[in-house]
């Protein structure tokens, strides 16, 4: 064998031989494994406004909103039983709001006929507060189990005179007294037919 034929001998064998190495060595696997991959971006985003959204529907109905259905018809027929109501918690109740309020356990409905300070009084029928009439209407006769001797009365600090639109169902302030702004529930902003839903 000549030496030229002898050097491209053995340039064939090297490159035979590098094939060979190649292929001989195993390949590693370059994918990152489960444990190792990211989350997605896309991912991320939708779980911060998901998170967003729950914290700000809570923070809403916790501080801002109440929602309350009606179960009674002490403010027949403004508000029915069955009907939706929106409540707006972070103002006081003023002279005339229709609001949500609890006694006893018992979430109830009624109009604030006082605030505190005001003075009330029932007389004849007739309820008085600063000496005007706060209706225009008289009590209906079911008002004649109430003591009227429990008025004229002083409204307390923090507390409202709350009387139902249902003049007939008495359980509201001529016998429940005032009632304290801790259980008062806001002041109804909106309210929503359900009957028939």
């Amino acid at each position: 064998m000549s030496r030229g034929e002898r050097a491209s001998g053995e340039h064939i064998n090297e490159n035979v031989t590098a094939t060979d190495l190649s292929e001989a060595v195993p390949q590693t696997d370059v994918r990152p494994s489960a444990a190792g991959r990211k989350i997605p971006r896309r991912v991320w985003e939708f779980i911060i406004r998901v998170t967003a959204t729950v914290v700000a529907v809570w923070i809403s109905l916790t501080f801002l909103f109440g929602i309350y259905i009606c179960h009674s018809d002490t403010c027949y027929p403004m508000v029915k039983d069955g009907d939706l109501c929106v409540t707006w918690l972070p103002a006081p109740p003023e002279q005339g709001d229709l609001i949500v309020y609890s006694h006893d356990g018992e979430t109830r409905f009624g109009r604030v006929a006082a605030v505190s300070g005001d003075r009330v009084d029932i007389r004849d029928g007739v309820v008085w507060v600063n000496g005007f009439a706060a209706l225009s209407e008289t009590l209906p006769d079911a008002y004649g189990i109430v003591r009227e001797a429990a008025f004229p009365m002083t409204v307390p600090d923090g507390s409202v005179f709350v009387l139902s639109d249902n003049l007939s169902d008495i359980n509201d302030s001529r016998t429940l007294g005032a009632i304290p702004l801790a259980d008062c529930h806001g002041s109804v902003v909106f309210m929503m037919r359900r009957r028939g839903f």
